[in-house]
């Protein structure tokens, strides 16, 4: 395993997560208009990809692997491609999937048993952007799913992956 090379960089990749867990947070509160959740969305993407990269950066030999195998870890990618759409293109990754909780039901919309939430958007509903990296698995792991709960995955391997690396 590779040495974690200075502890201030231990300390910007703990600030990164803890910067990442805030915004996700606030997204979990905005679950009900994609307009208040754009900002928080964006947020989460860019916390997220830059601990990913900081990662990458530190231990480049073994880190992408590691990432790769683990399912959480693995949907990074797809972020990082949503993040660069986001952050590149102003492009809305999300869309709200409506629910029929009391007081946010519209009549036609909601769909039975379930409450509001953040989805993300199909492929072709996002500009393509310049590098494809990543799009793969946002059309297969991300597109049409909950975001929260691709956030969540995330957070939990961005925390883990501290303990893959030793110091």
């Amino acid at each position: 395993m590779e040495q974690w090379p200075r502890s201030e960089d231990e300390r910007y990749l703990r600030l990164a997560l803890r910067a990442l867990d805030a915004a996700a947070q606030r997204l979990a509160l905005q679950r009900h208009d994609v307009e208040q959740a754009y900002a928080a969305v964006g947020e989460v993407l860019f916390w997220a990809r830059s601990r990913d990269e900081g990662f990458e950066k530190l231990f480049p030999s073994t880190y992408r692997a590691a990432r790769q195998s683990d399912d959480e870890g693995s949907l990074l990618p797809g972020i990082q491609w949503a993040r660069n759409r986001i952050g590149h293109q102003r492009a809305v990754v999300i869309n709200k999937h409506h629910g029929t909780e009391v007081g946010f039901w519209v009549l036609g919309e909601g769909v039975l048993g379930t409450r509001d939430h953040m989805m993300w958007s199909p492929v072709a509903a996002i500009p393509p952007g310049t590098s494809p990296f990543g799009r793969d698995v946002y059309e297969s792991r991300l597109a049409g799913r909950d975001v929260m709960e691709a956030v969540n995955a995330a957070c939990m391997w961005l925390a883990r992956a501290r303990e893959q690396f030793p110091s």
